[in-house]
């Protein structure tokens, strides 16, 4: 039976219910296929939530990534709340690998990369998603490849601090990182951590701390680092074992350059899947509480701003209202020790590959062959927190040595050269003539003494953040935008205008960058549709006033434009007819006219709809 939802959709049937509301199918006006979730009624009844949903619609609506599920509306009728998002019509992670036992390498960190890049895109928005788990992705099977999205993340977005606060727990015991079962704030860092779980879970089909009761799992979580599955290679092993650091200040520094190294690994890891595991393999070593002693002289963790959205996806959403006496028994303990020291000895608990701390391998010598070419390099905007290794493979307590050099090596191989007893601090800068993720500078240089070292400085090269200027709203002027070919090429973020008709004085259009760009590209050249094969117009780009490109455009030829847009409030693109055909007027085209930023300096796109 269906019902209408507002004035734009039209539900159907149930695809499933959770503890937080119930999934249907619907569709809008239009008859486009879209999934409708309905909040519970009491959440309608706070007003808190009810608020929410008006004040972050913009937020959760904007938010675009293929790996993503898109949210195309919120809705709020009577007592109805109800979140409208795109239909994937394939299965979530947890059923597909049901069916599958477990992944081969290669596929775990293709899935993965997929996943971190939509996290990416969900942490520049300034959100948490809190429910990382293998429910909460969506397969999307209709291209050639299967493509991972993530769901749910609206969710935590428009839940209230109080009600989050209200209940120990948030999440899927087996995937929550301990931090957030003491009851510290969440910040991206769960978010990774809860990752770590679900890639672990793929290699060998059960999570590393399950088994028993929701507290067996949470101290286990804290006190034990995990256990290695056979069959996972080394380099996915230290990635997973990094992830699932203690300490989240240990974790890698974003999901977007966890995505970019998943994706790199997908390009060069072979082999099978891993055995399907009943229960997950023994800890290697002690619990951390046990060897306190390790941790004499470490440096402060970094604080990480809190965020106080609350949960993702309901189905799964359970914990205690109250923390009992064990809680918080468990809490002090864990909070003291686990959480101040866990992070560091998990890095050095051994691997299969060795018996002791003393016999650990160090591994200084890391392959130096250059990272594969990305053909699609994930872009978010990159948090600059510092950041320590966790490294399974080196030893806290390795001999002293001296700085290495570092320039040149990708982030994770700096991480391993430098040792668990050095934090990286990262600052990330777009460098279009590097791999993403290269270090370009360090502080301080090669040959210091690595045993008086505690932070080293780093530049990292990043990949740029790409804005088309189609997709952007003018200052002054306009253009028309869409898709337009030159020389018989599509450029489908082009802008376009008519010249050589009524305007013989030309026009101009006008951008905000607010010193956020570094570079203006575009291909320039005449509609292969307009009707005059003979006129030529003058193309000329300002920045702030000055003018920084001239080019005459003609039909038949691209002519390409790059610009220097570095501490710019201004762009601006004016053109003129220079000869006019007798055979009428013609479009002047900016074919896929962007502007490139560095990570962390360009703004999170926001929605007036």
């Amino acid at each position: 039976m269906s019902r209408p939802l507002g004035s734009r959709y039209t539900i159907t049937e149930s695809l499933g219910r959770g503890a937080m509301g119930e999934v249907f199918a619907a569709e809008d006006v239009d008859g486009r296929d879209l999934a409708v979730k309905v909040l519970h009624p009491d959440l309608a009844q706070d007003q808190s939530v009810v608020s929410r949903f008006v004040q972050e619609r913009g937020i959760l609506v904007s938010l675009a990534d293929p790996h993503l599920v898109h949210v195309e509306d919120l809705v709020v009728e009577g007592e109805t709340l109800a979140i409208v998002m795109e239909r994937i019509h394939g299965p979530n992670l947890a059923t597909y690998l049901a069916g599958q036992g477990t992944l081969p390498p290669a596929e775990v960190c293709r899935l993965g990369a997929g996943i971190a890049t939509g996290l990416a895109a969900v942490h520049a928005a300034g959100v948490v998603h809190r429910d990382v788990k293998p429910e909460n992705v969506l397969l999307d099977t209709t291209g050639s490849e299967t493509s991972p999205k993530v769901t749910d993340f609206g969710v935590s977005v428009l839940t209230d601090s109080q009600r989050t606060r209200s209940t120990m727990l948030v999440g899927t015991p087996e995937y929550i990182a301990p931090e957030l079962a003491n009851g510290s704030e969440p910040s991206p860092a769960a978010d990774l951590y809860s990752l770590g779980v679900m890639l672990y879970k793929l290699c060998c089909g059960v999570t590393p701390f399950a088994g028993g009761s929701l507290i067996a799992v949470l101290k286990r979580a804290a006190e034990l680092p995990p256990g290695r599955p056979g069959g996972i290679p080394d380099e996915l092993w230290d990635l997973i074992h990094w992830l699932l650091s203690k300490r989240p200040e240990q974790r890698p520094d974003s999901a977007h350059s966890l995505a970019f190294q998943l994706t790199a690994l997908a390009q060069t890891l072979d082999g099978p899947a891993a055995p399907v595991l009943s229960e997950p393999p023994p800890a290697p070593g002690p619990s951390v509480t046990e060897t306190p002693t390790q941790f004499s002289g470490l440096a402060a963790p970094t604080v990480v701003e809190p965020n106080l959205n609350k949960t993702g996806n309901e189905a799964n959403s359970s914990g205690p209202g109250r923390k009992s006496r064990k809680a918080l028994i468990l809490g002090a303990a864990v909070a003291v020790v686990a959480l101040v020291l866990a992070g560091v000895l998990a890095t050095t608990l051994l691997r299969p590959t060795a018996t002791n701390a003393s016999s650990a391998t160090t591994t200084s010598a890391v392959n130096d062959s250059p990272s594969p070419s990305l053909s699609a390099t994930p872009t978010a905007t990159i948090s600059s927190t510092p950041s320590a290794t966790s490294s399974a493979s080196v030893s806290a307590t390795a001999a002293p040595g001296t700085v290495p050099n570092l320039v040149g090596k990708l982030l994770p191989d700096a991480q391993r050269l430098l040792g668990t007893s050095t934090r990286l601090q990262v600052t990330d800068k777009f460098d279009p003539s590097s791999p993403d993720g290269t270090v370009l500078t360090q502080d301080p240089q090669p040959g210091t003494d690595l045993s008086t070292l505690g932070i080293m400085k780093v530049t990292v090269s990043r990949s740029a953040i790409t804005t088309y200027l189609a997709d952007q709203s003018a200052v002054n002027g306009s253009m028309s935008s869409g898709s337009a070919n030159i020389s018989g090429v599509a450029y489908p973020h082009s802008l376009s205008a008519t010249f050589c008709d009524y305007s013989p004085e030309g026009a101009s259009v006008e951008y905000n960058l607010g010193r956020n760009y570094q570079t203006f590209a575009a291909t320039a050249g005449v509609s292969d549709d307009s009707q005059s094969n003979s006129s030529t117009v003058l193309v000329e780009v300002f920045a702030d006033g000055r003018k920084v490109s001239s080019q005459t455009v003609s039909y038949g030829q691209a002519f390409p434009i790059n610009v220097d847009m570095t501490n710019v409030l201004r762009l601006k693109i004016q053109w003129q007819g220079a000869t006019c055909g007798k055979d009428g007027r013609a479009s002047l085209v900016v074919g896929d006219a962007r502007i490139l930023g560095a990570p962390g300096v360009v703004p999170m796109p926001t929605s007036t709809q």
